[in-house]
């Protein structure tokens, strides 16, 4: 194919119609050779600029965003992506935007899930709005991939069974190369190694049937892997060695030959092979130092922050230009009320009965405005507090990543640095032993301190981060018994000595409400985890969660009978970074997101009602709109 299209290119007559095969070019060759690809989608590219072909940029710059974002240049590809999307959004292609959409979540994939999701999400809706055919499978697939990569295992075992499925039916191509790795991973975390096994043989037999690079090295070290913990240390070297030797033009080549490379070392230093060790221990340092160049990562994270940067403008114009309209409408009802009231307080004064009423009137909606300045300003000052979160936790962020993971490659080099020791007759209780211990030990500390400050910048980002989500009518019922279970069964897995029981009163007559599940779920999760955590030496520890209907909206609530909070602590409860928990174990964040997710993005209430040492229950009242 690819012969008859440079044939095509050598015969055209227009500009137009040489950028619309370079991007068949491009496309044909992502599959075949990445340099080849990278070459036709510039070329294409550049083309479509010089003429102004906006149609021609978007279909070059899928291709090209593609193979850049997999051969160590993500951040040229994450550039060449936004700007197509910003390019498509001004000419209106559902069709180009659905690629464009999906290509973004490959990039984002393992280091912003939660933007990739949102990418995979909006490439589902347009997918599903406008009946495109074409985007069906790999939606499927990239929806499964995300939904793994964020721990959702039921949903991406559902979208790649039935990525699969279709493809086996309807149309076997190389896709599957990519469906049954993927199928394979799923398998490989919820340990069950004989489907793992099945699906990585699969996907290598499709890429070598189809001459793909996409997912062929990666298959190879998983095959690898499954074997090393099964310790067949033979299959694993020679699976290794494949994934080792897959070439620079496959995709993740730099991540993939690392991880390769790492376990060749561990696995030779089991058959104490220490030379096979040391060479492959060599390579991967070397591939180390390429995979996590500073600089690139600062570039990606610039290109990603000036996008949402650029999303959070227009988001702040639309707000602005809402709150002026809703001002205006204020100001009108503000001179009818005032000329309601003159006319009123012209009739009272006649009356001296009547004038006591007035007053009185007069003194109630003064409070009300008292009330709801002061809730103005601290939600002013929430918002500003949210601001500089933002920017202090982006600014700590890289740094920390670096602390965390030089620590771990410093805890392993002192681990071996013992090893070496006592295989040179030192042994642990020398002075250079117990040097060695104490470094092994510092240097757990660190990494095990700076892990603790990772997870406190993550609440601080996700505290001050907008929502993503769109609004859709959700049962409530079915929403909040998935998350009290999802909560009670996680909690069983992480602490064995966890019990507590829990009770259930769903009116059945709600409607659905229109709500932003996943925003909504992250609240249900807090306070009911919160509510288990109450409940910890309580004798016969329980949790209630009730839902009911009432006048115009749906009331929630959530009880424990744990011990209880004073009224002190109530009053601070919403605010962020307050905590009762001890250091360590909770940053302060949950219930002031939740806070903002119910007032905020659903103009509803959040209450609090508690006894010390009788229990605690949370209340949310949701407006039926």
């Amino acid at each position: 194919m690819s012969n008859s299209l440079k044939k095509a290119l050598s015969e055209a007559k227009t500009d137009s119609t040489k950028t619309l095969i370079l991007a068949k070019l491009a496309h044909c060759y992502t599959s075949i050779n990445f340099d080849s690809a990278a070459y036709f989608g510039r070329m294409g590219l550049k083309l479509a600029k010089n003429i102004g072909y906006a149609n021609g940029q978007m279909l070059c710059a899928i291709p090209l965003g593609f193979v850049l974002q997999r051969t160590n240049k993500g951040n040229e590809g994450l550039e060449v992506l936004l700007n197509a999307k910003r390019i498509c959004e001004k000419y209106n292609n559902p069709l180009i935007l659905v690629r464009i959409l999906t290509n973004l979540n490959g990039s984002y994939l393992n280091k912003d899930n939660q933007l990739a999701l949102k990418y995979i999400k909006e490439a589902k809706v347009l997918h599903e709005k406008h009946n495109i055919p074409e985007t069906f499978n790999f939606i499927n697939l990239n929806m499964g991939g995300t939904y793994a990569a964020v721990g959702l295992p039921d949903s991406a075992e559902k979208y790649l069974n039935r990525a699969y499925q279709l493809e086996s039916i309807i149309a076997p191509s190389g896709y599957q190369t990519s469906t049954t790795y993927y199928l394979a991973e799923y398998y490989t975390k919820v340990k069950k190694p004989k489907q793992a096994i099945k699906y990585y043989k699969e996907s290598i037999d499709y890429a070598t049937k189809h001459d793909i690079t996409y997912t062929l090295p990666r298959a190879y070290l998983g095959l690898s892997n499954l074997f090393k913990a099964n310790n067949q240390l033979d299959s694993a070297i020679f699976y290794a060695k494949q994934s080792f030797n897959g070439g620079p033009n496959s995709p993740y080549y730099l991540t993939t030959v690392f991880n390769a490379a790492t376990s060749l070392s561990g696995l030779y230093e089991q058959k104490n092979n220490s030379m096979q060790a040391y060479k492959y221990l060599k390579k991967a340092s070397i591939f180390k130092d390429s995979l996590y160049n500073i600089d690139k990562s600062r570039e990606f994270d610039r290109i990603s922050y000036n996008e949402q940067t650029r999303l959070m403008q227009i988001q702040k114009k639309i707000e602005l230009e809402n709150v002026e309209y809703k001002n205006r409408l204020r100001l009108y009802l503000l001179l009818v009320v005032l000329l309601g009231l003159s006319f009123l307080a012209f009739i009272l004064y006649r009356n001296n009965k009547e004038k006591l009423k007035t007053n009185l009137h007069l003194e109630k909606t003064l409070s009300t405005l008292k009330s709801t300045q002061a809730q103005l300003i601290q939600s002013e000052k929430l918002a500003s507090l949210g601001e500089l979160t933002a920017g202090i936790a982006h600014e700590i962020q890289n740094p920390l990543n670096f602390v965390n993971n030089f620590s771990e490659v410093s805890i392993e080099l002192s681990k071996e640095l013992s090893g070496a020791l006592r295989q040179r007759g030192i042994e642990s209780n020398s002075e250079e032993g117990e040097l060695v211990s104490d470094l092994i030990q510092n240097q757990e500390k660190i990494h095990h301190h700076g892990k603790r400050a990772s997870s406190i910048v993550k609440g601080m980002l996700e505290h001050s981060r907008n929502s993503t989500g769109g609004k859709e009518f959700t049962d409530i019922n079915a929403l909040v018994d998935e998350y009290l279970r999802l909560t009670y069964h996680g909690l069983r897995a992480k602490d064995k000595s966890f019990n507590s029981d829990f009770k259930t009163d769903f009116d059945e007559s709600l409607p659905k409400i229109e709500i932003i599940p996943q925003d909504f779920g992250r609240v249900l999760l807090n306070l009911i985890n919160n509510a288990f955590y109450a409940t910890k030496g309580v004798k016969n520890p329980l949790v209630e969660v009730k839902t009911k209907r009432a006048k115009n909206g749906v009331v929630i609530s959530v009880k424990d009978n744990g011990s209880g909070m004073s009224e002190v602590t109530k009053a601070k409860i919403f605010q962020p970074f307050f905590t009762t928990k001890p250091t360590g174990e909770g940053t302060g964040l949950g219930l002031s997101l939740a806070y903002d997710i119910v007032t905020k993005g659903h103009g509803g209430t959040i209450e609090v009602e508690s006894v010390e040492g009788k229990g605690t229950t949370f209340i949310i009242k949701l407006p039926i709109i």
